[in-house]
């Protein structure tokens, strides 16, 4: 199973006029879960209401951390890549210390324990009020050009890929007997470059899937993030 990318990274002067201002939409909300947590499945389950609930309002990220594989269950999604994701997390959430699962993190501002349904609608609702920079995706054949209004302060610009309806017969470890199903699965998730202050961000990316992903039920994700603080500066998702 591999994923590669074509990054053609380019940083623009001025917005561009066909992205300019902000928008209140969409909110990212951030699962990290494990296969190998008996807390996880509620939470996974709540991200997918969530996800039928707001719809194209809402990019969901369910990032599968590694630090339960040992217990007997290696989650077939986890790589110690969302781990030390999580963690930089934990650097700086106000009122999180250390990481654990499942936690939900919304718009990379605020995090707490992810089968919370009543925080996470709060939290949700609170973050669509904030507003975001523009970014915009359009599919050109295989390739998809990215571009972002200007930024308020540098940033990390990411592109992930997810994917949905996804199951698994788990048989060891905490939930061993039972089937487990997932929503918005990041398969990968890279970086498109840096994004400075003041500037607009445009790149392009290709694509290239390979292995039992299905097509149909994959996005592509793009996060704008603060460089300092990990918070989320603007998102767009797009089917492949």
């Amino acid at each position: 199973m591999r994923f590669s990318l074509l990054l053609l990274p380019v940083l623009a002067a001025a917005a561009f006029a066909a992205t300019p201002g902000t928008t209140t939409m969409p909110v990212v909300v951030e699962l990290f879960t494990s296969e190998g947590c008996s807390s996880c499945p509620p939470a996974d389950k709540l991200l997918a209401e969530l996800q039928k609930q707001y719809g194209a309002n809402l990019i969901v990220l369910s990032e599968h951390v590694d630090y339960w594989d040992y217990i007997g269950w290696r989650d077939p999604f986890s790589t110690a890549e969302f781990t030390g994701r999580q963690r930089a997390y934990a650097r700086t959430l106000a009122g999180e210390n250390g990481v654990y699962t499942p936690q939900m993190v919304i718009d990379g501002r605020t995090g707490f324990v992810g089968s919370d349904s009543r925080k996470a609608q709060s939290e949700i609702k609170h973050a669509s009020s904030n507003a975001k920079i523009a970014v915009h995706i359009e599919k050109r054949g295989d390739t998809f050009a990215i571009s972002t209004a200007e930024l308020p302060a540098n940033a990390n610009v990411l592109v992930a890929i997810t994917e949905a309806n996804l199951e698994s017969d788990v048989r060891r470890g905490e939930n061993s007997g039972h089937k487990l199903r997932h929503t918005g699965v990041v398969r990968s998730m890279h970086s498109l470059g840096k994004a400075e202050r003041g500037k607009a961000f445009t790149s392009e990316v290709t694509p290239k899937v390979e292995g039992p992903w299905k097509r149909a039920d994959l996005q592509l994700v793009v996060l704008v993030e603060d460089r300092s603080n990990h918070q989320i500066l603007g998102a767009a998702a797009s089917g492949l």
